[in-house]
């Protein structure tokens, strides 16, 4: 049920990032550093993709 918005969020999270900038940068930022940082980022971005509409739905 909670998995049909997960796709929707995930997009307005990308347009808002391209928009400001902030999280792009960051991420070609830790692609030249360390690429394990980059892999962190990536697994909590996607944490917060998932969980955010499912409590954002309940509450």
């Amino acid at each position: 049920y909670t998995s049909i918005f997960t796709f929707p969020f995930i997009y307005i999270l990308l347009s808002c990032y391209n928009e400001f900038g902030t999280f792009t940068i960051s991420i070609f930022y830790l692609i030249d550093y360390t690429p394990s940082s980059l892999l962190v980022s990536l697994i909590i971005f996607f944490t917060f993709a998932v969980k955010l509409p499912i409590y954002g739905l309940h509450y």
